[in-house]
């Protein structure tokens, strides 16, 4: 009797993932011969919220190679953004509805898993009634479950190595949830955890994003250096600084940015919604929930409207298994304004709560003409942990390059490593040298 129950409990589990199998992508005229899988993660059986996930299995060994999550930032942007414009096995070129095949994919590695989080994000379902409250916390407690629900489903993959990824907001979302997994693993949990890599990430609001900008406008002669000396004398605090003093000059500085792209100063900027922008704005700022310099990109360098338009068509929806919802790359149905502060530095540490000294790999890289989250900013919460350097910093590059693709340093307990020439979303618009930086990694060798 119990071995019919434990045959029943396997043939549900397999019949549950081979209902989530593509067997269509549209844009695609043929199916890989890899698997995609999309569905749904249950995190609450009581109210029915759900994450929903995209699984391409590796091209190279599925069976052996690691299991890599990605996770997108925002707060509140979706992770299809990484399957459909950066890392995935199919790509949506930029500004075109134009879905090809990715050279550089990052599942010729890995085997790659995508979450849309926390559950209000993308195609997730928040559950009935809806929670949009969230906090980091929280966010790393449902991604815990949704992990351990994924290897539910996929048993097999459990040996597999596991490694976290993500970019931007994901610099809290990443730690926090490595943090989770490694404490679940010390009370008897099992995911195969190695490490996590995070790309121009939000770790250190004292040092990143918003306040980076000022140091990173004047470096690339955007503003008078009289501005940001007025800046630095009083000491403004872009995140927590309400001064009139230090708003005008922050407007000021926000100026230069007119017609340009935040996340890449050298890469084009369509403008098409300047009274959408100023709306946003003024939300954004209300709530201090989000940096303004999103309003920008979503409103007027908004490449992801192709993105937007490809997920809401009913071909897609039914390929991919999901609701018929509206399906947003960032929603603002999410009240994320606890603990906003903290970031995750206080993850880098080596004591009990600390990432460090945990045997885990780890890296963190910058594309270098990000004006959201400059590499300046990262610099600097890393030169703050005064960690060992054990191999000096150096000029790294791909294979057959002339020039160099960025530059690396080791300390004890990481690789800091930047893609020269690409911002913020690096790993995207520059693939080859993303797909060098992650192969590198993971199979631990050096840049």
């Amino acid at each position: 009797m119990a071995l019919s129950i434990a045959l029943s409990l396997l043939v549900s589990a397999h019949a549950a993932v081979e209902s989530d199998r593509l067997t269509s992508f549209p844009g695609i005229a043929k199916l890989p011969d890899f698997a995609i899988y999309s569905g749904y993660l249950t995190i609450d059986d009581s109210t029915g919220k759900a994450i929903h996930y995209i699984f391409a299995e590796s091209q190279n060994n599925p069976k052996t190679d690691p299991v890599l999550l990605w996770l997108n930032g925002g707060p509140g942007c979706s992770s299809v953004e990484g399957f459909l414009s950066e890392n995935g096995p199919f790509v949506l070129e930029d500004w075109s509805y134009n879905l090809t095949a990715n050279a550089y994919s990052w599942n010729k590695l890995a085997n790659l898993l995508y979450f849309e989080s926390p559950a209000p994000v993308g195609y997730s379902r928040p559950g009935v009634p809806q929670d949009i409250d969230y906090d980091d916390d929280k966010t790393a407690e449902e991604n815990l479950l949704a992990v351990k629900k994924f290897f539910e489903l996929y048993p097999e993959f459990l040996p597999n190595e596991f490694y976290i990824s993500g970019e931007s907001y994901a610099g809290v979302y990443v730690p926090t949830l490595t943090h989770q997994i490694y404490k679940d693993n010390l009370a008897g949990g099992k995911v195969n955890l190695k490490g996590f890599a995070i790309g121009n990430p939000v770790v250190n609001w004292t040092t990143d994003c918003d306040n980076a900008f000022p140091e990173f406008g004047h470096s690339h002669a955007m503003f008078p250096t009289e501005l940001y000396e007025q800046w630095v004398k009083l000491g403004c605090d872009a995140f927590t600084d309400d001064r009139v003093r230090c708003n005008i000059l922050m407007g000021k500085m926000q100026e230069a940015f007119e017609g340009m792209n935040p996340y890449d100063v050298y890469r084009e900027c369509i403008e098409y919604d300047q009274g959408s922008l100023e709306k946003f704005i003024s939300k954004v700022s209300s709530k201090k929930n989000l940096s303004p310099f999103r309003a920008v990109r979503q409103t007027v360098c908004d490449d992801g409207i192709y993105m937007t338009d490809y997920m809401n068509r009913k071909d897609v929806r039914e390929a991919f298994h999901v609701d018929e919802v509206a399906w947003t790359q960032c929603t603002d149905n999410l009240d994320y304004t606890k603990d906003l502060e903290k970031g995750s530095i206080y993850l880098f540490n080596d004591g009990k709560d600390g990432l460090l000294g945990k045997g885990l790999k780890i890296l963190v890289y910058s594309g270098d003409t990000d004006g959201v989250c400059p590499t300046s900013g990262t610099m600097k919460w890393i030169d703050n942990l005064d960690r060992k350097v054990v191999r000096e910093w150096r000029a790294w590059n791909v294979e057959g390059a002339n020039l160099p693709s960025g530059y690396t340093v080791k300390y004890d307990e990481f690789s800091f490593l930047t893609i020269k020439g690409s911002g913020h979303m690096c790993i995207g618009w520059k693939r080859p040298q993303g797909f060098h930086m992650i192969k590198q990694f993971l199979e631990g060798k050096e840049f």
